[in-house]
């Protein structure tokens, strides 16, 4: 069969869903896996998210990067280039023996974030307009599926094999998804023929590396320490000479043009918040439920058990994507929104309130995994609807570049609580410590409600004409 009888039988957009189940995949697969690790290296709360963080931290450099790219020489052509990173990165992690080299692999699995911002403008460009929001609805839920898949396949792959095994299943499952992107998915025909402003991509990689690590290493070296301050300094240096080179470049990695439009700006302000709020207990909650029972609040359990009891949060997430997507033309953006926020409040106040067991942990999981679809799913299709196709690319970028960089942060903040309420042992942090964690996102959750009502009124096809 020839390759254009194909694609021809193919909606590109079930192709491009798989593109985002491996990123979903490669980016959840680690959580079940962190007490294990920290067990194996002997490591700290603050050392294992950075499997985590270093992940976040590479894909918030490489997404913008991607867009522009994508937009330049061909979206498909930079999605493949994305994937192609998993692989790499894959295979770093499962040929390491230390610590270091597995933040290492993570950081280059990390350069493949382009997948996201890439694969929702091909939608752009290959489905019907009549089709696009449900076609975003069905990557948001890829997204979900992958989580479900990286939570309960790769504990799985863990305790059955070990840490290598999971990873060279992921360079097989990245391999396989390579393949389908290249046979059934056509190239874009949208083309900007500018420059990539590389210069501005290392001071915003030097901004956030620098900032992420001033609050990781924030309890080992001292708040007033010259070693953070001195961070900190970069940081704020870094990420204000981003924003001045965005308004002077010649071809900006984020066009300041598109945030004087109410629809995109006040996305990326949610996208922020979100966020920051949804992944965070991710980087707390396996920790918590791999503790061993000696400890009075641990609950011992395995890499597959850790997996297995996240799945049900992943599920919620896999069926709110679409939910959203058909529930926004009849509610409103607004109320969506606030809804997703409310479940995030509710689900870490559940930890908070009640003894920490397997069932806590799947009630508790059920409104965080609900949250996704109203929360990144309606922002992301309020930006594709503001945006003409051939900013699509960029203006996704954008917003995915806003999540990843709210994820990172969300996460150290995490580890950085945790440590800050004390260790019973090396590595063990206080029980009071995780209640810490989760009730300040449930606050952080009900506080960004408060940034709602900047959005525009109505679904995605009002901010078509706003």
């Amino acid at each position: 069969m020839a390759l254009d009888d194909i694609r021809s039988r193919i909606r590109p957009e079930w192709v491009l869903a798989v593109g985002i189940l491996d990123f979903s995949l490669e980016q959840a697969v680690i959580a079940p896996a962190l007490p294990l690790v920290a067990q194996r290296y002997d490591a700290s709360a603050t050392d294992v998210v950075w499997l985590i963080t270093a992940f976040l931290l590479t894909a918030a450099i490489a997404t913008p990067l991607a867009g522009r790219l994508g937009d330049q020489y061909g979206r498909r052509r930079l999605l493949l280039c994305s994937v192609g990173a998993f692989v790499a990165g894959s295979v770093v992690c499962a040929v390491g023996g230390s610590l270091e080299v597995l933040v290492g692999g993570r950081a280059v699995q990390g350069l493949g974030a382009g997948t996201a911002p890439l694969a929702l403008a091909l939608v752009r460009d290959h489905v019907p307009p009549e089709r696009v929001s449900r076609a975003v609805g069905i990557l948001v839920g890829a997204a979900g599926g992958g989580a479900v898949l990286g939570l309960l396949g790769g504990s799985l792959l863990v305790d059955a094999g070990s840490l290598a095994a999971l990873f060279w299943a992921l360079a097989a499952v990245a391999t396989l998804t390579f393949t389908a992107i290249a046979l059934a998915v056509p190239e874009s025909p949208v083309r900007a023929a500018v420059p990539v402003d590389w210069a501005g991509g290392g001071l915003l990689g030097t901004g956030l590396v620098a900032l992420v690590l001033a609050i990781s290493q924030c309890n080992d070296w001292g708040w007033d320490s010259t070693r953070v301050l001195g961070l900190f300094v970069v940081a704020a240096a870094g990420l204000a000479g981003f924003a001045g080179r965005q308004r002077t470049a010649r071809s900006p990695l984020f066009d300041p043009g598109l945030l004087v439009r109410r629809p995109v700006w006040s996305a990326q302000v949610l996208t922020f918040l979100a966020g920051l709020v949804a992944f965070s207990h991710l980087a707390a909650l396996p920790l918590l439920a791999g503790l061993p029972k000696s400890t009075g609040y641990g609950l011992g359990l395995t890499t597959t058990q850790i997996g297995a009891v996240l799945v049900p949060s992943s599920i919620a997430a896999l069926i709110s994507g679409p939910m959203a997507a058909r529930l926004a033309p009849r509610v409103g953006t607004r109320a969506l929104i606030v809804g997703g926020l409310l479940c995030i409040a509710l689900g870490n106040a559940i930890l908070v309130v009640f003894p920490v067991s397997v069932l806590t942990i799947v009630l508790a999981g059920v409104p965080l995994g609900l949250a996704f679809g109203p929360t990144i799913g309606t922002t992301l299709d309020l930006v594709l609807a503001s945006a003409a196709n051939e900013e699509s690319g960029a203006a996704l970028g954008l917003t995915n570049e806003v999540r990843t960089v709210g994820s990172a942060l969300g996460a150290t903040v995490a580890a950085a609580v945790l440590v800050a309420g004390g260790e019973v042992a090396p590595g063990v942090p206080v029980a009071s410590a995780f209640d810490d964690a989760f009730g300040t996102f449930a606050v952080a959750s009900l506080v960004a409600i408060a940034f709602v009502p900047l959005l525009p009124r109505g679904g995605p096809v009002h901010a078509r004409i706003e």
